[in-house]
Order: C-alpha cells, then sequence, then structure tokens
C-alpha cells in the first residue's frame, strides 16, 4: 500500500491559495500551491480523461507492492478503494 502525506505550510493573505508540502512514501516532500477553489471543485466537474487518469493513478496506489496474483485475486471482485 502507498501513502501520500500533505502538511500545510501556508495559507495566503487572501485565503485562496494554500501552500502545502506534498510526500509520497516517505519521500521527499514537494512544496504545492493549491487555490482554494481547484480544491473544492466536485469530481463531476473532472473531464473523461481527469477520471480516467484520476482511476489509473488511485488504483496504483492501492495496488503498490502487490504480485500479479494478488492483483488477479483482487480482481475477481469489485475492487473497492476508500480514500
Amino acid at each position: 500500500m502507498a501513502t501520500i502525506s500533505y502538511t500545510f505550510v501556508s495559507r495566503c493573505a487572501g485565503g485562496g491559495h494554500t501552500k502545502l508540502d506534498v510526500s509520497f512514501n516517505g519521500g521527499a516532500a514537494q512544496s504545492v500551491v493549491y487555490t482554494t477553489d481547484e480544491i473544492s471543485l466536485p469530481l463531476s466537474s473532472l473531464t473523461q480523461d481527469q477520471r480516467e487518469t484520476l482511476a489509473l493513478l488511485i488504483l496504483k496506489v492501492h495496488m503498490a507492492g502487490k504480485t500479479r496474483a494478488q492483483m488477479v485475486t483482487e480482481f475477481a471482485s469489485p475492487v473497492t478503494v476508500t480514500i
């Protein structure tokens, strides 16, 4: 299983931008600035390409470290990933 960690760094004076340090699997954190609007958009606003990319990335995180046999076993029934 993979781990993604978000650590609050700062917020702009107007509150519309938030800077976070984002770490993947305990690696070096990368600073990222997001707008509040960007974060709060509903998933229904994603394009079809964005949905497909998101689904693949979440599945990659979920299956990280598993063997092919383990993945096949897991795909034998519906796979639900809770974030």
